[in-house]
Order: C-alpha cells, then sequence, then structure tokens
C-alpha cells in the first residue's frame, strides 16, 4: 500500500492537492513536482504552492531531525507535518501568519517560535506530539485551539503568554490508558 512509497512525483496537470493528502505515509521521503506543473513546486522534497508561500506537506517518512521553514513561506497548511515521527526541531520565522498542525509528531521535543509568530494555534496544533517536553509561546498568541496539546504526555513546562484570550476544550488533555 501507501506506507511503501517512497518518493512520489506529481504530473504537470495536477491543480489541486488536499490538506493530509500524504498522511500517514510513513515510507514517503520525497514529493518532486514536474517543472512544468503551474500550481506546486518541490524544494528538497517537501510540497509546496508555486510560489513556495504556502508549505503543503512535509513527507511523514523524511528522516531529517531539523527543518527550517524557508523565509519565503507565511502559510504551514493544516496537517502539513503530520504525523512524522523524525523530526526534532522545527525552526519558524516571524513572517509565518497562518500555523499549520504537527498532529502526531511523536519524536518532535522542540519548536521553536520567533518573537512575533502568530496570533493562534489552531485545533489540534500538537496532539500526540508525545516528546514534546516545553515550549514558550510567542507573546503574539491570543488564542489555544481545541486539543492543542492533548496527549502530549510529556509536557512539563508551557508558558502561556498574557494576551491569550481563550483556550478550547481539552486543549491539555493529557490522559494515558
Amino acid at each position: 500500500g501507501a506506507n511503501k512509497v517512497p518518493d512520489v512525483t506529481i504530473g504537470k496537470n495536477v491543480t489541486y492537492v488536499g490538506k493530509r493528502a500524504f498522511a500517514q505515509c510513513t515510507a514517503l521521503n520525497d514529493i518532486n513536482v514536474d517543472a512544468a506543473n503551474p500550481n506546486f513546486a518541490s524544494l528538497n522534497g517537501v510540497l509546496y504552492n508555486k510560489d513556495l508561500t504556502v508549505l503543503k506537506t512535509y513527507p511523514s517518512g523524511r528522516k531529517d531531525t531539523t527543518f527550517t521553514v524557508p523565509l519565503s513561506v507565511n502559510t504551514l497548511e493544516g496537517g502539513a507535518f503530520a504525523a512524522n515521527t523524525y523530526l526534532r526541531t522545527v525552526e519558524l520565522h516571524s513572517g509565518i501568519t497562518t500555523l499549520g498542525v504537527w498532529q502526531q509528531c511523536s519524536g518532535l521535543t522542540r519548536m521553536n517560535f520567533p518573537v512575533n509568530g502568530p496570533s493562534e494555534l489552531p485545533e489540534a496544533t500538537f496532539l500526540q506530539c508525545t516528546r514534546l517536553s516545553s515550549i514558550t509561546l510567542p507573546k503574539t498568541i491570543k488564542s489555544i485551539g481545541a486539543q492543542c496539546f492533548q496527549l502530549c504526555t510529556n509536557l512539563t513546562a508551557i508558558t502561556i503568554p498574557s494576551r491569550v484570550e481563550s483556550i478550547g476544550e481539552n486543549a491539555f488533555y493529557c490522559a494515558t490508558y
């Protein structure tokens, strides 16, 4: 099945790739795009929109332990990093206005937010990031979505900025069964 596919090439006629289109493809290391495709691009095996402003998919099977989001990116699509178990650290920059989710990134131990980061952590942002142990949120955060840190069973320290106005349901639910 799809869990054995190491690379994918998106053809020149593909106009749409949905959120989480390659989620749980645990062997997927590279997503390539035909150079003639007017909608998408690949940079080092990571899928972006053509002008590299939206990071669409970081492959679940990619074995790098650190990733720095390119400065051209302002949007991390929902689920862009979902289910990658190898990433330990992701470096973000202040130009990111829309934050995707790292749901089930069980290897993630650290998230480096810029001082002027996004204003919202969407629903399930760090759901089941079981190795995430501490996080300092940027002062710009106003909202922490539902299930944001649910099942982050190693989370021992978090700093919630004074600007936070809402914390969603089960945001810090950490029960284990």
